[in-house]
């Protein structure tokens, strides 16, 4: 199921370089001074509704836009660590931050690398999320 998202603006999840420095999640050399969580390969499971399953690490679902046509126009994903904490990545043509997405709907691979800034960072590769 695809369901329908509209004023998404910046993904959830994903904090701007001026919030992380507002915050004080940057050191004074602009490096996140929060360690990043190392997971073993997590699947990435397809749900209908992520809200029901945050805490299922890897667990995403599709949004649509108006630009979309009713196809996906990103994803909606828990974090693979496991802390139940959610993002969402546009695809692209989508301004930037966006990622291409390989059109496979059961696993997905998205360029380039998803950063959930100050907590995990690695790939979703051939439907398998993996720690840089």
């Amino acid at each position: 199921m695809v369901r329908r998202r509209q004023g998404w603006g910046a993904a959830p999840g994903l904090v701007s370089l001026a919030t992380r420095h507002r915050s004080g999640l940057m050191g004074t050399r602009g490096k996140v001074s929060v360690s990043e969580v190392k997971t073993p390969p997590v699947t990435a499971t397809r749900v209908d509704d992520i809200e029901d399953v945050k805490a299922v690490p890897g667990a995403f679902e599709y949004y649509t836009s108006r630009e979309s046509g009713g196809a996906p126009a990103g994803i909606i994903y828990s974090c693979p660590c496991g802390c139940g904490r959610s993002g969402a990545l546009a695809f692209r043509p989508a301004p930037s931050p966006s990622w291409h997405w390989d059109g496979n709907r059961d696993k997905p691979t998205l360029r380039p690398s998803v950063h959930h800034v100050g907590h995990w960072h690695g790939w979703l590769r051939n439907g398998v999320w993996e720690s840089c």
